[in-house]
C-alpha cells in the first residue's frame, strides 16, 4: 500500500530557512486531516511564511498510519520548499514508509534543478510543480501539460492540469468557493484551492484505496 502522493511538503536549505525568519511579513499554519478510505488516518501541517522579497518557504510534517486486518501502514514525512516568482527553488524532504527511510535534497544550478535521492543525483527542468499541491502558481492555471515532482522520491511525472470549475467546499466548518482542478496522466488526482491560490482539499485513488486530504484550520500572524 503507497500513499506518498498524498502528502508531502519539508524543507529548506537552512540558510533560506534563517532568511526568512528574519525578514519574515507574513506566516499562516494549516492543518489538514488525512482520511483513508473514509477514516480518519493521518495529518498534514503546513506553515507558510513570505518575506519582504517575496521568497516563500513551506515547511511541512505528515503521518499516516492504517491498519486493516494483518495490515499496518505507517509514512511518515517532514519537508521544506522554497519557492520565489512561481517557481520552485530548494527543497529537502526525509520520509519513512513502513520504516523504509529517504532523503531528497534539491537545489537550484543554472538552467536546471539538481535532485539528490539518497546520494543518486538527477536534474529535472525548473518549471516544475510539487505534489504536495500546497499552492498553485499563476502560470499553472488553466489547461496546459505540467512536470510533477514527488517530493519523498525525487521522481517526475508527466500531467494535464485542468480547471473543472468553482465549488463550494466545507472548510473546518466553513464554506469556502474553491477552484477545482483536475490533475491527470502519469498522475491522477483532483485538488481544490482557495481564492488566494492555497490547497483546500486534494483525493486520489490509490491502490484501490480513496485518499483525501482536506483543510480543517488555518491562521494567518503579521509580523
Amino acid at each position: 500500500m503507497n500513499f506518498r502522493t498524498l502528502f508531502l511538503w519539508l524543507v529548506v536549505a537552512s540558510s533560506a530557512a534563517c532568511s526568512v525568519a528574519s525578514a519574515s511579513v507574513s506566516v499562516e499554519r494549516r492543518t489538514y486531516q488525512i482520511d483513508v478510505d473514509g477514516k480518519p488516518s493521518g495529518f498534514h501541517r503546513m506553515v507558510i511564511q513570505e518575506d519582504e522579497s517575496g521568497q516563500l518557504v513551506m515547511t511541512s510534517e505528515a503521518e499516516v498510519h492504517v491498519q486493516k486486518w494483518i495490515i499496518h501502514y505507517n509514512y511518515r514525512y517532514r519537508g521544506a520548499e522554497s519557492w520565489r516568482g512561481g517557481r520552485l527553488t530548494g527543497l529537502q524532504a526525509q520520509s519513512s514508509e513502513n520504516n523504509r527511510p529517504s532523503t531528497v535534497r534539491l537545489v537550484e544550478k543554472e538552467q536546471v534543478l539538481q535532485v539528490n535521492v539518497d546520494g543518486k543525483v538527477t536534474e529535472v527542468p525548473k518549471d516544475v510543480w510539487t505534489d504536495t499541491y500546497w499552492h498553485l502558481p499563476e502560470r499553472f492555471k488553466g489547461c496546459r501539460t505540467i512536470t510533477l515532482l514527488e517530493c519523498d522520491s525525487g521522481e517526475r511525472f508527466t500531467c494535464s492540469l485542468k480547471l473543472v470549475g468553482q465549488e463550494a467546499v466545507n472548510c473546518g466548518g466553513h464554506i469556502q468557493s474553491c477552484s477545482h482542478y483536475r490533475l491527470g496522466g502519469d498522475r491522477v488526482s483532483d485538488i481544490w484551492f482557495d481564492c488566494g491560490g492555497k490547497l483546500v482539499k486534494e483525493s486520489h485513488i490509490d491502490d484501490g484505496h480513496l485518499a483525501v486530504i482536506q483543510l480543517k484550520q488555518s491562521q494567518i500572524a503579521q509580523k
